[in-house]
């Protein structure tokens, strides 16, 4: 049950210790750090005590709802080899 976590760059405390993290917290991690918004209903939370106080401050942790990106992903335009993909998954009962 415990294990270990290390970072290090520009964006993380040197000598930052963690207490109580779960493995459900890197996921959200690792995602404010490659500077991608967070979907809400995700387990865990992001390790802040990491970061700096400037990166923190700079780079604000945003959240988003699912549903809201799969609406706004049908009213893009896919690619003929997706439509292909499609059609076999349609074809096999998926759709």
């Amino acid at each position: 049950m415990d294990g270990i976590f290390m970072l290090k760059g520009p964006a993380i405390k040197q000598g930052a210790s963690i207490a109580g993290a779960a493995i459900t917290d890197l996921a959200p991690t690792i995602l404010y750090l490659m500077g991608l918004t967070i979907p809400d209903d995700m387990d865990g939370t992001v390790l802040k005590d990491i970061f700096t106080d400037d990166y923190l401050k700079n780079n604000p942790i945003e959240y988003y709802t699912p549903s809201e990106v799969t609406e706004e992903k049908s009213e893009m335009p896919i690619s003929k080899e997706e439509e292909e993909i499609k059609q076999r998954l349609k074809n096999l009962g998926y759709f």
